[in-house]
This record gives structure tokens, C-alpha cells and sequence, in this order.
């Protein structure tokens, strides 16, 4: 609510897929109080241009690692307790595919969080605890007022 209107791009998964992913490598799941809606793995948040054209888009998340704990925002220190899952991101269609090659960034998935889920991507996750979950997203577009757009825009 602080930073007021935004949207975003991103690759959004079935609550119910994740929370069991989840479940299944953490007995206390949520750590935090906040739990984000929709699951989702940002790939541009506020983007100058968008890609409406890819929007419906399937993409297979690999999930290959699991952490929580304090996480701290690079630019201006402050910290969050987050719990979230490293993953990889592929998709079969070479245009999705190319979007996703195009974005440099820490791929992943919050679970649970204090302060904001953003923190997730500071996560470390190299010393991650390891496993082997595979989900299929669908490429999209959210806002702060909880609209979600899933089919192309042509």
C-alpha cells in the first residue's frame, strides 16, 4: 500500500501445486505470516514494455533448492525474514524462451514472508537445502488491485 499502484509480469502457478511443494520439505510451513497471492515468479516488475503476445504462454519451473531466514534488501539494508525456493524456468515456446534468457536475475518462488516477499530474490540459495519439484506456470500480468491476465493480448 506504501508504494501504491504497481504491476507486474510473471510466470503465476496453482496455490494448491506450490503449497504442497512446500509441505513436502518444510514440517513448519508458513514460517511467516504472509503468504503471497497469486504464487508467482516475477520476471519484470513495473516493465516498460510489456509482452502481451506471450501472455497465456506455458513455462516449466524447476524447483532445486529451499531456504529461509533473514534476507536483506542490496539497496538500502533493511531485512525481512523470507522463506522461498530456488528455481529454474524454461519454456518450449522459443519466444517465452527468449523473453526468459533476456532477464538476468535470481529465479524463484516465495513462500512466506515478514515484510515484503521481494526480499526472496537477496536469498543466497547456495547452500539451499536440495530438491526436485517440477511445476508448470502460465506467463502473465498482475496489478495491486488483484487483476490477473492470462490470455494474449492477440
Amino acid at each position: 500500500l506504501e508504494i501504491g499502484y504497481y504491476y507486474y509480469e510473471g510466470i503465476f502457478l496453482a496455490t494448491e501445486e506450490v503449497m504442497e511443494a512446500f509441505q513436502s520439505v518444510s514440517y513448519a510451513f508458513p514460517r511467516y505470516p504472509i503468504l503471497p497471492e497469486p504464487y508467482h515468479i516475477t520476471t519484470e516488475y513495473m516493465p516498460d514494455t510489456t509482452h502481451e503476445s506471450l501472455y497465456g504462454a506455458e513455462v516449466t519451473v524447476h524447483i532445486t533448492g529451499y531456504k529461509y531466514g533473514t534476507s536483506k534488501d542490496e539497496t538500502d539494508g533493511s531485512t525481512s525474514q523470507n522463506e522461498g525456493f530456488k528455481v529454474e524456468v524454461t519454456s518450449e515456446n522459443p519466444k517465452m524462451q527468449a523473453l526468459l534468457d533476456s532477464i538476468d536475475k535470481n529465479w524463484h518462488i516465495t513462500g512466506s514472508y515478514t515484510t515484503a516477499a521481494r526480499y526472496t530474490k537477496y536469498m543466497d540459495f547456495s547452500d539451499a537445502d536440495p530438491i526436485d519439484f517440477v511445476l508448470t506456470g502460465t506467463f502473465g500480468w498482475c496489478d495491486s488491485n488483484d487483476n490477473l491476465l492470462l490470455e494474449s493480448g492477440e
